[in-house]
Protein backbone atom coordinates (compact mmCIF):
# COMPACT_ATOMS: atom_id res chain seq x y z
CA UNK A 1 0.00 0.00 0.00
CA UNK A 2 2.85 2.38 0.82
CA UNK A 3 4.43 1.85 -2.59
CA UNK A 4 1.09 2.49 -4.28
CA UNK A 5 0.60 5.72 -2.34
CA UNK A 6 4.07 6.94 -3.34
CA UNK A 7 3.39 6.11 -7.01
CA UNK A 8 0.09 8.00 -6.92
CA UNK A 9 1.79 11.02 -5.33
CA UNK A 10 4.50 10.97 -8.01
CA UNK A 11 2.08 10.59 -10.91
CA UNK A 12 -0.24 13.36 -9.71
CA UNK A 13 2.51 15.65 -8.36
CA UNK A 14 0.89 15.98 -4.95
CA UNK A 15 2.37 15.79 -1.46
CA UNK A 16 -0.53 14.09 0.35
CA UNK A 17 -3.50 11.99 -0.67
CA UNK A 18 -6.89 12.95 0.79
CA UNK A 19 -8.19 10.38 3.26
CA UNK A 20 -11.41 9.94 1.25
CA UNK A 21 -9.43 8.48 -1.66
CA UNK A 22 -8.22 5.45 0.32
CA UNK A 23 -11.72 3.94 0.21
CA UNK A 24 -11.58 4.09 -3.59
CA UNK A 25 -8.26 2.21 -3.54
CA UNK A 26 -9.82 -0.37 -1.24
CA UNK A 27 -12.67 -0.81 -3.73
CA UNK A 28 -10.14 -1.64 -6.46
CA UNK A 29 -8.33 -4.03 -4.12
CA UNK A 30 -11.52 -5.75 -2.99
CA UNK A 31 -13.02 -5.97 -6.46
CA UNK A 32 -16.12 -4.02 -5.49
CA UNK A 33 -18.49 -3.77 -8.43
CA UNK A 34 -20.11 -0.37 -8.55
CA UNK A 35 -23.51 0.14 -10.16
CA UNK A 36 -24.44 3.77 -9.70
CA UNK A 37 -24.04 4.39 -5.99
CA UNK A 38 -24.66 0.81 -4.95
CA UNK A 39 -21.63 -1.42 -4.68
CA UNK A 40 -21.42 -5.17 -4.32
CA UNK A 41 -18.55 -5.78 -1.95
CA UNK A 42 -16.17 -8.68 -2.39
CA UNK A 43 -13.33 -9.54 -0.08
CA UNK A 44 -9.85 -9.28 -1.65
CA UNK A 45 -11.04 -10.54 -5.03
CA UNK A 46 -9.81 -7.51 -6.95
CA UNK A 47 -6.30 -6.51 -7.95
CA UNK A 48 -3.24 -6.43 -5.74
CA UNK A 49 -1.67 -3.14 -4.71
CA UNK A 50 1.37 -3.99 -6.84
CA UNK A 51 -0.83 -4.42 -9.92
CA UNK A 52 -2.57 -1.11 -9.23
CA UNK A 53 0.81 0.61 -8.82
CA UNK A 54 2.09 -0.99 -12.05
CA UNK A 55 -1.01 0.31 -13.83
CA UNK A 56 -0.37 3.84 -12.60
CA UNK A 57 3.24 3.52 -13.84
CA UNK A 58 2.21 2.14 -17.25
CA UNK A 59 3.23 4.57 -19.98
CA UNK A 60 -0.21 4.83 -21.59
CA UNK A 61 -1.95 5.44 -18.27
CA UNK A 62 0.75 7.81 -17.07
CA UNK A 63 0.48 9.92 -20.23
CA UNK A 64 -3.34 9.94 -20.04
CA UNK A 65 -3.28 11.13 -16.44
CA UNK A 66 -0.69 13.82 -17.22
CA UNK A 67 -2.76 14.99 -20.19
CA UNK A 68 -5.93 15.18 -18.09
CA UNK A 69 -4.13 17.16 -15.38
CA UNK A 70 -2.93 19.66 -17.99
CA UNK A 71 -6.14 19.98 -20.03
CA UNK A 72 -8.93 19.65 -17.47
CA UNK A 73 -9.87 21.98 -14.66
CA UNK A 74 -10.48 19.97 -11.52
CA UNK A 75 -12.28 21.53 -8.55
CA UNK A 76 -10.10 19.75 -6.02
CA UNK A 77 -7.44 17.09 -5.57
CA UNK A 78 -10.00 14.36 -4.90
CA UNK A 79 -11.68 15.03 -8.25
CA UNK A 80 -8.33 14.77 -10.00
CA UNK A 81 -7.52 11.51 -8.20
CA UNK A 82 -10.94 10.03 -9.01
CA UNK A 83 -10.47 10.88 -12.69
CA UNK A 84 -7.04 9.22 -12.60
CA UNK A 85 -8.59 6.18 -10.91
CA UNK A 86 -11.13 5.93 -13.74
CA UNK A 87 -8.27 5.89 -16.26
CA UNK A 88 -6.51 3.21 -14.20
CA UNK A 89 -9.68 1.10 -14.05
CA UNK A 90 -9.93 1.20 -17.86
CA UNK A 91 -6.41 -0.23 -18.24
CA UNK A 92 -5.89 -2.38 -15.15
CA UNK A 93 -7.10 -5.63 -16.72
CA UNK A 94 -4.61 -5.33 -19.60
CA UNK A 95 -1.74 -4.55 -17.24
CA UNK A 96 -2.76 -7.42 -14.95
CA UNK A 97 -2.75 -9.90 -17.85
CA UNK A 98 0.63 -8.58 -19.00
CA UNK A 99 2.08 -9.02 -15.50
CA UNK A 100 0.67 -12.57 -15.25
CA UNK A 101 2.14 -13.47 -18.64
CA UNK A 102 5.51 -12.03 -17.62
CA UNK A 103 5.42 -13.98 -14.35
CA UNK A 104 4.53 -17.23 -16.15
CA UNK A 105 7.28 -16.65 -18.69
CA UNK A 106 9.86 -16.08 -15.95
CA UNK A 107 8.68 -19.26 -14.22
CA UNK A 108 9.01 -21.21 -17.48
CA UNK A 109 12.54 -19.87 -18.00
CA UNK A 110 13.40 -20.80 -14.43
CA UNK A 111 12.07 -24.32 -15.02
CA UNK A 112 14.07 -24.55 -18.27
CA UNK A 113 17.27 -23.71 -16.41
CA UNK A 114 16.50 -26.35 -13.80
CA UNK A 115 15.73 -28.90 -16.53
CA UNK A 116 18.98 -28.10 -18.30
CA UNK A 117 20.91 -28.61 -15.08
CA UNK A 118 19.33 -32.01 -14.57
CA UNK A 119 20.19 -33.36 -17.98
CA UNK A 120 23.43 -35.23 -18.17
CA UNK A 121 25.04 -37.64 -20.53
CA UNK A 122 25.41 -41.26 -19.63
CA UNK A 123 28.41 -43.05 -20.96
CA UNK A 124 27.25 -46.32 -22.30
CA UNK A 125 29.59 -49.09 -21.44
CA UNK A 126 29.82 -51.73 -24.08
CA UNK A 127 28.57 -55.08 -23.06
CA UNK A 128 30.80 -57.87 -24.14
CA UNK A 129 29.10 -61.16 -24.44
CA UNK A 130 31.07 -64.05 -23.16
CA UNK A 131 31.20 -67.25 -24.95
CA UNK A 132 30.62 -69.72 -22.24
CA UNK A 133 30.21 -73.34 -23.08
CA UNK A 134 28.03 -73.92 -20.04
CA UNK A 135 25.68 -70.98 -20.74
CA UNK A 136 22.10 -72.22 -21.24
CA UNK A 137 20.42 -68.80 -21.45
CA UNK A 138 19.95 -68.99 -25.19
CA UNK A 139 17.75 -72.06 -24.70
CA UNK A 140 15.45 -70.39 -22.21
Amino acid sequence: MDQLVEVIKDVHNISTIPNQFYSYLQDIRNGTEMFGRIGKKKSKQGYSYLTIAATYEDAKVFNSIKWSMKEKDFKNTLGMLKYGKAIVMNHIDQVSKRLEYKKEREQEEKNEVIDQDLTFEVDESKYKSKDDDMDISKFL
